[in-house]
């Protein structure tokens, strides 16, 4: 999985690893399905609070 949409040598591209890491380490889990020439579904998905 490519984890940035930028193109090569413009930037970092650690946006999608820090935003799965920080829904991960509330108990989430991040999706992403791409299409080419479709586009982009994120989906964040987080545990009910008590």
């Amino acid at each position: 999985m490519n984890d940035t949409i930028k193109e090569e040598g413009k930037g970092t591209g650690i946006g999608l690893f820090i935003s799965k890491s920080i829904v991960e380490s509330h108990g989430g889990r991040l999706l992403i399905d791409s299409v080419v020439g479709k586009g982009t579904s994120v989906r964040i998905v987080l545990p009910l609070g008590k």
